[in-house]
């Protein structure tokens, strides 16, 4: 009796030998025709004299199976089967009616052309396949590496997402796919993000597509996104499709810039940054006015020559000795002022350090026993400047461009935003370290401001993202070729403190006052927009944002472009 399991091993071995490819192609080959010829044989007393009757569905269907080699070698099989068996006068190659020649001629013909139409229908299909393969591959390799997260929401939750979003969040994708609003958005943002999707699935009207929001993580604590949004078809329906940033770290810095202004604003004492030469880079109005020298007699200067020698010989050498120690110091020394008087300073000296911890700078922060004063002008600079390159942040930034915007408009100019992002800045970082990134970052920011005029400002928004502000210009061709100025003096290599040089580009989107915007806020997210259509052109170019659309034309013959 035969088992189910001499079954099932009898059935493994059959799909096994089908499975070797000569076996599979003498099976439709020679199989298929010669079944055919069977069938027609036992039914030839009802189909009589339909010669060719199951030749051609038997023709077909080995076309259909095989390849177009195998499908003519069953052509000609089937021809010769049905010429010796079926056509009249059988069991005869030579036939005395011509008519059965031209059937055959026709039934040669017909099917060849068949098999040549569907080999090349499946090639196609093929090579589509592929190239689709290809860009699928492509769009999950990019969905994969972006920072940012991406998502689409539909139906009041999250119907699609790429890896990023849902780890910023503490979830993993599988988790966070079909996750409801109310469970990810921080409840007192709810209800403006609900509000806002509402308006943009309707149509009714078009919310900020740019703006900041706070969702809540995983463990309970809340994230702050910033998030760019639009209305998009998703399964032949409305759906709002994002771009998630988040900024928590840069929040926390902006808090925390402001609580050091607000302390430095309230406080008396004197301050001053040198280089490890001790010469000095900046000073605030305190220690100005206890020095009673002006910024421009100090800066570039050696802080000792403030000290009265003949009282402080001790106390210069252990401020020498513990700063190489410890890397601070601090009680009183004697100075004279400008005007000649000596008084008694309290004095802390502190080492500046990167975040690698080599010594960058030194901080000197004095405070007059018998007069003091507020002091503001450097924390003022701190909590408007980028401690890395001393380029303004974008607090500065945006007080700078309302400032050119109303120059522009009282002079019927033209201001520009040029909003620049680095290219091949993340594999440096990430090969040589943050050490190395920061010496890169400062040279693109000396070779920015140097080729910008005094009235021009060069900002950093933080990573390699910076905006430079053009202006009273008189065309966007001015701030096209300044663009194109400053992404060929940032391709020059860099050479490192290691004598090791290395290479970054620069994409560049830019907006225009009054033709895209007449607020800050808006030209600088237009000229986000555009920088984010340049990266998407092959990067190391320049892209114009248009209100018109958003269909790129290149501007030959240089690697600038417009977003119609």
């Amino acid at each position: 009796m035969v088992t189910n399991k001499d079954k099932l091993s009898w059935l493994n071995s059959v799909s096994q030998l089908l499975s070797i490819k000569p076996v599979r192609s003498a099976l439709i080959v020679l199989g298929i025709p010669l079944l055919a010829t069977t069938v027609q044989w036992s039914l030839w007393g009802s189909i009589y004299p339909s010669s060719w009757f199951l030749y051609w569905p038997s023709v077909f269907f080995c076309i259909y199976l095989s390849t177009l080699k195998e499908g003519v070698v069953a052509i000609f099989l089937a021809a010769a089967c049905a010429w010796w068996f079926f056509v009249p006068e059988p069991f005869t190659f030579i036939k005395q009616n011509y008519v059965a020649y031209a059937a055959l001629i026709i039934f040669v013909s017909i099917n060849i052309f068949a098999c040549y139409l569907y080999a090349l229908m499946k090639r196609s299909r093929a090579r589509l396949d592929a190239k689709l393969s290809k860009v699928n591959a492509t769009h999950n390799l990019l969905l994969t590496a972006l920072d940012d997260g991406v998502f689409i929401a539909q139906d009041y939750k999250f119907v699609f997402c790429n890896p990023a979003f849902p780890k910023l969040l503490g979830y993993s994708a599988t988790e966070f796919i079909n996750s409801s609003f109310y469970k990810v958005v921080a409840p007192e943002y709810l209800s403006v993000w609900t509000e806002r999707f509402e308006q943009r699935i309707a149509g009714i009207s078009k919310p900020i597509s740019n703006y900041e929001v706070q969702f809540q993580h995983r463990d309970g604590h809340y994230v702050w996104i910033e998030l760019r949004a639009n209305v998009a078809a998703y399964g032949d329906r409305p759906a709002v499709m994002g771009v998630a940033r988040d900024i928590t770290a840069r929040k926390k810095q902006e808090e925390q810039l402001h609580l050091a202004s607000a302390i430095f604003q309230n406080t008396q004492e004197g301050i001053a940054v040198t280089d490890l030469e001790r010469k000095i880079l900046v000073t605030n109005p305190a220690f100005n006015l206890i020095s009673e020298y002006g910024t421009e007699d100090l800066i570039g200067h050696p802080i000792d020559f403030l000290y009265v020698e003949d009282k402080n010989k001790d106390t210069l050498h252990q401020i020498e000795l513990a700063l190489k120690v410890t890397g601070a110091w601090q009680g009183e020394v004697w100075k004279r002022r400008k005007g000649g008087d000596i008084y008694r300073e309290w004095l802390a000296v502190s080492t500046i350090r990167k975040t690698d911890g080599e010594p960058f700078q030194l901080i000197y922060i004095c405070l007059d026993v018998s007069r003091m004063q507020h002091v503001e002008t450097y924390m003022e600079h701190l909590s408007q400047h980028d401690s890395l390159t001393d380029l303004p942040n974008r607090s500065l930034l945006y007080t700078r461009l309302n400032h050119s915007i109303s120059i522009a408009k009282r002079d019927h100019k033209i201001c520009a935003v040029l909003f620049l992002d680095l290219d091949r800045f993340k594999p440096i970082n990430d090969e040589y370290g943050h050490a190395v990134g920061d010496e890169v970052l400062i040279e693109v920011a000396k070779r920015m401001r140097s080729r910008m005029r005094d009235v021009d400002t060069v900002a950093r928004l933080g990573g390699d993202e910076f905006v430079v502000v053009i202006g009273s210009i008189d065309s966007s061709i001015d701030a096209l070729n300044v663009a194109e100025e400053l992404i060929a003096t940032i391709e020059s290599p860099v050479t490192l403190a290691s004598s090791a040089q290395v290479s970054v580009g620069a994409s560049i989107g830019v907006s225009l006052f009054p033709s895209h915007a007449d607020n800050a806020a808006v030209l600088l997210e237009k000229a986000d927009i555009a920088l984010y259509e340049a990266k998407r052109a092959g990067r190391a170019r320049c892209v114009v944002y248009e209100v018109e659309s958003l269909n790129k034309q290149l501007r030959a013959p240089s690697n600038s472009a417009v977003i119609h």
